[in-house]
């Protein structure tokens, strides 16, 4: 049964990211729209703000018009709300106009900002997973992906200057700035309850979409939808195994190769002496001790039905978990 989506919306908009320069004359378009209401981080407020008076407005479907970070926010206000108020049933959708919108890219939306938003109005209401992070005993729910090591190094490093400047590009200039550099972390990791071997690591991804940075492919067959998340971690090695990786790596393959490690589960924890340079959907923190599990069919989310599919996306939609059931994990031993 296709679950119609609501008339009315809430639409939470950030005036801040990093695309939102190309999105004027949908942003008019909506002021305009009497169904449509539309919260603006220009007023001041913040986003949480803005999220709880649209919840007061009596909204049930929120629009996340942002990046990934203001996707991610959204969803686990919204997921939030729902464990509080379980009807009536809140829907959740994303208008990408961020700088990555990686999520965006796993329910293959257009990135155009008009053609997304009428892409959203044509799509349909799914069960979506999300993902529940405990780092140094602070919680946080992300919607796409958790990254770890010299990953969320790079972040660190990319001001808001170079994000506005960049756009899209901005992940890729912080990715060629760190390769040369590449730091070693120490620490066990762990995917139900099964230690995985190796100790020293480079970088490491906890996916429930397929996209980290900007449209790089890091977990091909993730899913949102299928109850499970895709671990994807990189050992530390010697030069001559080293020297392939990056190249390869930052294509957004994942070759069979002995410093890398991929299987999928329902849990994954980390546990290191020294913090870890982290992200959740762009927003960087540090921890030592980390668990991440799936929240299974956690909120329902707006399949969008574009009428025609940005470069590069699948001709079908996200991969439901029928689907993917046919597929298994693999796991490749590291040798660090």
């Amino acid at each position: 049964m296709v679950m119609p989506i609501p008339t009315r919306k809430a639409v939470l908009w950030n005036a801040h990211a990093g695309s939102i320069t190309h999105a004027r004359e949908l942003e008019q378009q909506l002021r305009e729209n009497s169904e449509i209401g539309l919260y603006s981080t220009a007023s001041g407020r913040t986003l949480d703000q803005l999220i709880e008076q649209a919840f007061a407005d009596g909204f049930q479907c929120f629009i996340a018009a942002g990046g990934d970070g203001t996707a991610s926010t959204v969803a686990g206000r919204v997921y939030a709300h729902q464990q509080s108020f379980p009807d009536p049933e809140f829907s959740l959708g994303i208008l990408p106009l961020g700088s990555g919108n990686d999520f965006a890219r796993t329910l293959n939306s257009p990135l155009e900002p008009l053609a997304a938003w009428e892409a959203i109005e044509q799509g349909s209401l799914i069960d979506c997973d999300l993902l529940q992070l405990e780092a140094d005993g602070q919680s946080r729910v992300a919607l796409n992906m958790f990254t770890a090591g010299n990953t969320g190094k790079y972040l660190e490093n990319l001001t808001e200057e170079i994000k506005a400047r960049w756009g899209p590009l901005c992940y890729l200039r912080g990715v060629v700035d760190v390769v040369a550099n590449l730091q070693v972390y120490e620490g066990q990791i762990e995917i139900d309850g099964q230690k995985i071997e190796g100790e020293s690591w480079l970088n490491l991804f906890v996916a429930n979409g397929r996209y980290s940075g900007g449209g790089q492919e890091v977990a091909a067959n993730a899913t949102p939808l299928d109850g499970t998340l895709n671990l994807l971690a990189i050992a530390d090695g010697p030069p001559t195994e080293l020297v392939s990786l990056p190249a390869s790596y930052f294509r957004g393959e994942v070759p069979e190769h002995p410093l890398i490690h991929t299987s999928r589960g329902k849990s994954v924890t980390i546990n290191s002496q020294e913090p870890w340079p982290c992200t959740t959907d762009g927003e960087s923190f540090k921890a030592s001790l980390i668990h991440i599990r799936v929240i299974e069919r956690a909120l329902k989310i707006i399949q969008p039905q574009p009428q025609s599919l940005p470069s590069g996306a699948s001709s079908s939609a996200i991969t439901s978990g029928a689907e993917m059931s046919q597929h298994t994990g693999k796991t490749i031993s590291s040798h660090p």
